[in-house]
């Protein structure tokens, strides 16, 4: 009876010993998930933070594919224009930033992913019912010859604020008393003129006619063609802050992208916007 008392004791005293153990183990503080700010433009239909769309975006979409991947983050959605968006992620550490254009005066004061989103880039965007005016004027690869419309008909266009491209840059500069161009100065203006017949065509990013039908779903989706001597894709990347904690995101994405695997499912919910070669350049684009 001595034995059998002695091993409940020593048993009783372990098993407090062990719940103070769990008390104390409970007690302990939490470290909390270290936060990425993402900034995002409204900017249907690649994002949308602004309602009816809100969050519905393909880029929306897409994101949220990465986010549960970064489970080691908390990961907030902080709504700002570009010039707010640059300033932030220059500025302030754990700024990201989700497939973006990466203009030079920042490219070496950030961190950069190594996979890109070869995604759209400029086009020629007409009504469907308009290609039979400009198929003249098309080369033999099917590109649009800017040249052949200022020296053509007289035309109207518009773009979307500034464009890098040289040879949209010449047409705009280009002094053709016959010939038009005017700039936009957001997104809406420019999808509204194209609806309303007040232009014959626009220069922009191939997202406007995925754009297009957001803002005019009745309306047939218009059709962008590649521009001679414009490059056909954009390259976007994911970036965040150049400091300890946006190198860290950044290495934690590449770590990710790197399978293909991976890749194919973050950039699935491009696929139903783009035609088949948009979307073989964007499944199969790298560094």
């Amino acid at each position: 009876m001595r034995y059998a008392s002695n091993f409940s004791a020593t048993w009783f005293i372990r098993g407090i010993g062990f719940l103070w153990l769990l008390i104390g183990l409970a007690n302990r503080p939490v470290r909390a998930a270290e936060v990425l700010r993402w900034m995002v433009e409204d900017n249907p239909p690649f994002f949308a933070v602004q309602e009816p769309w809100k969050g519905a975006g393909i880029g929306d979409q897409s994101m949220e594919i990465l986010f549960q991947r970064l489970v080691s983050f908390e990961n907030r959605i902080v709504p700002a224009d570009t010039s707010r968006a640059f300033y932030e992620i220059t500025h302030r550490d754990g700024i990201c930033i989700f497939a973006t254009t990466v203009p030079p005066e920042i490219a070496d004061k950030v961190k950069i992913s190594e996979r890109s989103f070869m995604l759209p880039g400029y086009r020629f965007i007409i009504p469907a019912d308009r290609y039979k005016d400009f198929a003249p004027m098309l080369t033999a690869a099917g590109e649009i010859d800017l040249g052949a419309i200022s020296r053509g008909a007289p035309l109207h266009g518009a773009y979307l604020g500034a464009t890098p491209s040289k040879s949209i840059a010449d047409l705009i500069d280009r002094r053709n008393p016959g010939f038009r161009l005017e700039a936009a100065p957001e997104q809406g203006r420019l999808l509204g003129l194209l609806h309303a017949g007040r232009v014959d065509f626009l220069l922009a990013e191939g997202w406007t006619v995925i754009a297009y039908n957001f803002g005019f779903p009745a309306d047939p989706r218009p059709m962008n063609m590649h521009i001679k001597g414009v490059p056909a894709f954009l390259e976007r990347r994911i970036v965040c802050s150049d400091r300890a904690l946006g190198r860290k995101a950044i290495a934690a994405i590449d770590m990710l992208e790197s399978s293909d695997e991976f890749w194919r499912t973050l950039v699935s919910p491009y696929e139903p916007a783009l035609s088949a070669d948009d979307f073989s350049a964007l499944l199969t684009s790298r560094h």
